[in-house]
């Protein structure tokens, strides 16, 4: 079977609670594209059932894979996911879908401008934000400050879950936040403004209790 257009990975992590209503939105946009289309999902050691849904949602589904990974983090995950896609390019998506799958048009339109690398931003004039605690949103702000100070200057936003790569870009990503090396290296990385729409118990909040890195 020929290598499809996109594939799109959604790392995962207890997500047994949203996991499926993730999966029936993002097929159901795909489903009316013109292009073709993988969908993996990426169980990072869920402790619940978030694996066994996955794995009866999707049976007899050929465009739907599942991949299992011992706990390793959320970019742990990512970096699976982008290595097993075989899809010209790759769209990396939160499992609580806070970023509506209808900006991933406009995120391809800017890759096939000639871009290695689209990423969304929650922190640049003129994106929305909706249903976000002005305590977390502080501290996002300063949680990237800190990336952009050590790392990675002249992004604005390295942890929103809405990221798309070309296939050799893809191939070496390592972390989530290591996602702007890509870009750097690879060829101008795109911010696109866009509307975020947090949702209870996102990642982010919960890699924050865990004290581990997302």
């Amino acid at each position: 079977m020929a290598a499809p257009y996109l594939s799109v990975i959604i790392p995962a992590y207890n997500e047994s609670a949203r996991i499926v209503s993730t999966l029936e939105a993002v097929s159901v946009y795909l489903q009316r594209q013109a292009y073709s289309w993988e969908i993996i999902t990426v169980d990072d050691g869920s402790d619940d059932a978030t694996a066994k849904i996955v794995e009866q949602w999707s049976c007899g589904r050929e465009e739907f894979r599942l991949e299992r990974i011992r706990h390793g983090g959320k970019g742990a995950a990512v970096r699976h996911g982008m290595l097993v896609a075989t899809g010209e390019y790759r769209f990396m998506c939160d499992a609580d879908l806070a970023m509506p799958i209808s900006h991933l048009s406009d995120f391809l339109g800017c890759m096939s401008e000639g871009n290695d690398v689209v990423i969304g931003s929650r922190q640049i004039a003129g994106a929305n934000r909706y249903g976000e605690s002005h305590f977390r949103h502080l501290l996002g702000r300063a949680f990237n400050k800190t990336v952009q100070l050590i790392a990675v200057r002249g992004f604005q936003d390295t942890q929103c879950g809405f990221q798309v790569f070309q296939r050799e870009g893809g191939g070496v990503a390592v972390s989530d936040a290591a996602h702007f090396w890509v870009g750097l290296r690879c060829g101008t990385a795109v911010s696109g403004t866009t509307t975020w729409l947090a949702s209870s118990g996102d990642s982010n909040r919960m890699a924050a209790r865990r004290g581990q890195q997302t």
